[in-house]
């Protein structure tokens, strides 16, 4: 408009037209072709309203007259600093004096350049989350709205310096050089005009309400109910009615807005749809809770929605987190929206409708095809975090609720256990037939059982059926309908006939010869004339069928003794299901294990029922009713005998571990009556398996103390409790203590093994108080110790820490030689006596000879011909490296005398055998290196004369060494790296790039030299090899003739080294060290 400054009007109309295609290529487009989409659209929207809209055309016009101003004031700076700077830009943009026009084209030109950037920075501001789009379409409030917070935010009464987002942008855009800023075109698009402006003026105003602590009666989103109608947004949001929309698309926007926040970037539009309209609802109800209020005020309910966004994020984040996870959840939600009217009812809904989902036609269906089961697992596993943290939360909002959808899920987990441990593997072998393990019986008795837990002994039960029926029906098929004989495959049972019902009959009970003894009298009939001669005889066979069943003549066509139905008898495949039944049983075990474990008393916090954990104790006391001198290794079929004691190891330390309180009267009784009961092997067994139980608790509460002074310091104060020389088996407080022993000696051995030089100081004054009295007075606990200590430092080791410390030296004086003469062995003792002096035979014959020796005693030694060579020979040993020797020993050599004593010692085969190894030299070694060596060929003899029948493992190793090498270490050959870059380019696009139509491929230029062209694959253009410099390429999508494509190029690696042909596939997707690391084990 004419001012007295600027009498002459002036248009700036004309300088947005010329401007505005600068400044939408200031903002950007080029990136994607959404950014060129929008970027027209914008023009579009923008140019359409500047025309048509009164009000849009005023607002622009401001805004670009104050921007420039702004730009002039506060910019300026930032361009140029002096005039000289300017005059050289200027001159260097125009391409030559002649043409740069009159003073006035000249200073339009300048005009135009500096509104550039203030219209981008229009742009951008006015369409954030696309809120351009409410000028174009949608309802009339949308647009008033959206002037109306435009006005407000975009150009303020006092200037730009109140709105903190203009003055950024246009210093952002107004920068010299500034080229293309990106615009947010990717941004969600919103359908509330300024939504992210309104959501931060709500986050300011809470912040500001929880700084003047205002009282409210209803909390804060009362508060902000209260106080947002009367800020300005608010009140432009109550002015521009639409009050029944602004809730639901202010919930709508706030998901995409904080979409990090409440939902995952997985969820989908479903998803997105059901949380928006729950806010909404939640909003409403919340706004209508104080009826002094104007319920339906836009304000009032745009601050509801999000004070309900933030006070049930949680509830809404982990709800949309299950539902994007799970299949259908969030239709089925949808469809039952009229029963979730609250975000708190969100979770618990969630959880209800997920494990409904489970019972469908579609997922039972599942189970019984072994083809189909592996979908119910991944289901499970895949939403199995998201549920957890689900359950969570819903323990905060109803507790009992909570109780009951967390068994309903631990329902889902056991057939879940069940399908990984036992069934999908028979599955994936084969060797069962199908139908045989049906899981789906599980999750029926589940279903029928709605009120089964898994805390309770309701759910082991409803298991313990399963398993029992499944384990009879492997049995059925494995074993004569009769006579119970099994057909595994074991070397002289009868081969069984398959009747035409299904069942098994042996040949014993079907009274046909053996096919040893009369190979045509059963022949069955597999071909035409057999079969018609027994369709024609079949009447007279069943009529002469004996009363005993067995028929009269060899006939193939038999009668079920079961079901009594008659039909050709075929042979039973020989060995097809052997060890089946037992294998089934191992996995029932570890699936049993896994239930145990993870739901009984690690789902959830609430404890087991005391009933459960005596019927869990029962796995362990129990004894089997056929036999009163075995244990029932496994509770659930009563003529299994596991050999192993995992089983019961496992439930016993769990049951312990949780609460010794529950368990120990029930565990006292049976083991003081388990040896009257199961016999005296049966009964230390127990006692063993007891002891290991209680020891582990011990060494995990020791583990726990972080701080090594502090563990030594309460192991050595369990230490002092005392050790039993030989605890009965009967009495839980022996074995208790004899755990707790056990446990601070493993402590003292990791103390003593941690750093010998830094354990010889102070450290070890507190054990040579504590521990000597103990372990002088109890063998076993010396033993135990010795062990952990060989176990950790080596024999050699050992020796040497026994012998740095004093009081080690004197409590173990007996097991480092020389102890029962109360001699100094300054030859030092062999390895082989300290790691073998745990044998008790070998020990009290080393001590009878060395008495013997030094004239001590002249008794006859008790033990065996072989343990008295030995042990002659051990005394030997030591006698050769004795300096001083005994006075009996001056003039004679130690051979001679101790043959003199023992003659049948060392006069047999075995003594004459070690005395030569004894005699052995090696030419140019020192005597102590030559008394090393006997030491090893010594304990050689002795492994060798004790070695229990059997092959070694370590043996076995070395002797497949020379034949299996090649296949057990990988040699550095060459991979094919043309083959795996190629592979490289095609798995991953180039930025920008369609993957559909992303196909790299292999050319060879006229001399062979590989070369690849990406995007569609095809040559375009011609250059040259970078190698041999010759022509490559082609042109209109067809590659030039000298140049080879290569569609498929198979892995050229050199395998030479690979002798099997089936061991190829995957080695090369694993580390180089993972395969040596494999092939070597």
């Amino acid at each position: 408009q004419a001012t007295a400054d600027l009498p002459v009007t002036f248009d700036l109309g004309h300088l947005v037209h010329a401007s505005v295609f600068a400044a939408l290529a200031q903002l950007g487009g080029a990136g994607s072709s959404a950014a060129v989409d929008r970027c027209s659209q914008r023009f579009s929207i923008f140019v359409g309203a500047f025309h048509e809209d009164p009000d849009f055309r005023a607002l622009v016009l401001k805004f670009l007259w104050r921007g420039l101003a702004f730009v002039e004031e506060s910019c300026s700076y930032l361009a140029y600093d002096d005039c000289s700077l300017w005059l050289r830009h200027e001159a260097a943009r125009l391409e030559s004096v002649l043409e740069s026009g009159t003073f006035a084209e000249s200073a339009w030109r300048v005009l135009c350049r500096k509104a550039t950037p203030v219209l981008a920075a229009f742009l951008s501001l006015a369409d954030r989350h696309h809120g351009l789009d409410a000028l174009s379409s949608g309802p009339g409030w949308r647009r008033n709205l959206w002037l109306r917070l435009a006005r407000l935010l975009l150009t303020p009464a006092e200037g730009f310096s109140a709105s903190t987002a203009a003055c950024e942008a246009l210093t952002r855009f107004a920068q010299p050089n500034a080229g293309s800023v990106a615009a947010a075109a990717d941004e969600p698009a919103c359908q509330l005009p300024f939504a992210a402006e309104v959501v931060s003026s709500l986050r300011k105003l809470r912040q500001a309400l929880a700084d003047a602590n205002l009282g409210y009666s209803g909390g804060w989103p009362s508060q902000l109910m209260s106080e947002f109608p009367g800020t300005p947004i608010g009140a432009a949001l109550d002015d521009c009615g639409g009050s029944g929309d602004v809730a639901a698309v202010l919930a709508g926007d706030l998901l995409l807005l904080s979409r990090a926040s409440i939902l995952n970037g997985d969820a989908g539009a479903d998803v997105h749809r059901l949380v928006a309209d729950l806010l909404e609802r939640q909003a409403r109800t919340d706004a209508t809770a104080d009826a002094s209020s104007e319920s339906e005020q836009p304000a009032r309910l745009a601050a509801a929605v999000w004070a309900a966004s933030v006070e049930w994020r949680d509830c809404l984040r982990l709800s949309a987190a299950l539902m994007a996870r799970a299949d259908g959840l969030a239709a089925s939600l949808t469809e039952a929206a009229d029963g979730v009217r609250r975000c708190a009812d969100l979770p618990l809904a969630a959880l209800e409708h997920f494990q409904l989902g489970f019972s469908r036609a579609g997922m039972v269906a599942a189970l019984t095809n072994p083809g189909h089961r592996s979908a119910w697992c991944r289901q499970v596993r895949d939403c199995g975090p998201a549920v957890e943290n689900l359950l969570a939360k819903v323990v905060q909002l109803a507790q009992e609720a909570a109780a009951e959808a967390r068994a309903a899920w631990q329902r889902v987990q056991c057939v879940q256990l069940f399908l990984d441990t036992v069934s999908l593997p028979f599955d994936a072998e084969s060797s069962v037939p199908e139908g045989l393990i049906q899981p789906v019986r599980l999750w029926n008795s589940f279903l029928a059982n709605p009120h089964a837990s898994f805390k309770t002994v309701t759910a082991i039960r409803l298991i313990e059926a399963f398993l029992t029926q499944t384990d009879a029906d492997i049995a059925s098929s494995l074993t004569c309908c009769v006579c119970d004989e099994s057909d595994e495959g074991d070397e002289g049972s009868p081969a069984h006939l398959l009747l035409a019902c299904g069942h098994r009959l042996c040949r014993d009970c079907s009274g046909l010869p053996d096919e040893s003894e009369s190979d045509e009298d059963v022949e069955l009939a597999d071909d035409e004339q057999a079969a018609e001669q027994d369709g024609r005889n079949s009447d007279e066979a069943e009529d002469a069928e004996e009363p005993d069943g067995s028929p009269a003549g060899a006939s193939a066509r038999l009668r079920c003794p079961v079901c009594q139905e008659s039909g050709v008898a075929a042979a039973a495949p020989a060995g097809a299901s052997f060890g089946v039944r037992a294998e089934f049983r191992a996995r029932c075990n570890t699936f049993m294990m896994e239930t145990v474990g993870r739901l009984t008393f690690g789902g959830g916090p609430e404890p087991p029922s005391p009933e459960l954990c005596r019927h869990l104790v029962a796995y362990v006391t129990a004894c089997d009713a056929g036999g009163p001198s075995e244990t029932k290794e496994f509770a659930f079929f009563t003529q299994n005998r596991d050999p192993s004691p995992v089983f019961r190891s496992f439930i016993l330390q769990q049951l312990l571990r949780y609460s010794r309180d529950s368990v120990q009267q029930q565990l006292t009784e049976h083991l003081a009556s388990a040896r009257d009961i199961l016999g005296q092997a049966a009964a230390v067994d127990l006692a063993r398996i007891v002891c290991h139980c209680l020891e582990d608790l011990r060494m995990a509460k020791l583990a726990n103390q972080v701080r090594p002074d502090l563990r030594l310091k309460l192991a050595l104060s369990h230490l002092q409790t005392g050790l039993a020389d030989q605890p009965q088996p009967d009495c839980l407080d022996g074995l208790s203590s004899l755990a707790t022993g056990r446990a601070a000696l493993t402590a003292l051995a990791d103390a003593l093994a941690e750093d010998e030089q830094r354990l010889a100081g102070e450290r070890l004054d507190r054990p040579a108080t504590v521990a000597r009295s103990h372990l002088k007075s109890c063998r076993p606990a010396r033993v135990f110790l010795l062990r952990s200590l060989a176990s950790r430092l080596g024999g050699g080791g050992a020796v040497r820490l026994l012998r740095q410390h004093r009081w080690l030296a004197e409590v173990f004086g007996d097991e480092l030689g020389g102890g029962a003469a109360g001699q100094d062995n300054r030859g030092g003792a062999s390895q082989p006596e300290l790691l073998l002096c745990h044998s008790e035979e070998f020990r009290t014959a080393r001590k009878a000879v060395w008495q013997l020796v030094l004239g001590m005693g002249n008794q006859r030694l008790s033990c065996d011909q072989r343990m008295q060579s030995l042990a002659a020979a051990s005394v030997v040993h030591q006698l050769q490296a004795m300096e001083p020797r005994p006075a009996s020993l001056e003039d004679v050599e130690p051979q001679i005398f101790v043959s003199q004593l023992l003659p049948e010692a060392l006069s047999s085969q075995l003594g004459r055998q070690l005395l030569e190894l004894l005699e052995l030299q090696v030419p140019g070694q020192r005597p102590e290196v030559q008394h090393q060596l006997r030491s090893l060929l010594l304990h050689a003899a002795y492994l060798a004369a004790v070695a229990q029948p059997g092959r070694s493992s370590l043996l076995d190793f070395f002797q497949q060494l020379p034949t299996k090498a090649s296949g057990w270490f990988l040699p550095g050959m060459p991979h094919d790296l043309m083959f795996e870059a190629v592979q490289a380019i095609r798995a991953r696009p180039a930025e920008g790039e369609n993957p559909t139509l992303w196909n790299p491929t292999l050319y060879l230029c006229p001399s062979g030299h590989p070369y690849i062209i990406t995007e569609c694959g095809r040559p375009w253009t011609r250059g040259r090899c970078n190698v041999c410099q010759r022509q490559i390429g082609g042109a209109g999508h067809d590659a030039d003739p000298d140049n080879q494509v290569q569609l498929d190029r198979p892995d050229q690696s050199q395998r030479g080294f690979l002798e099997d042909p089936s061991d190829r596939g995957g080695w090369r997707s694993l580390p180089a060290g993972c395969v040596a690391a494999l092939r070597l084990l």
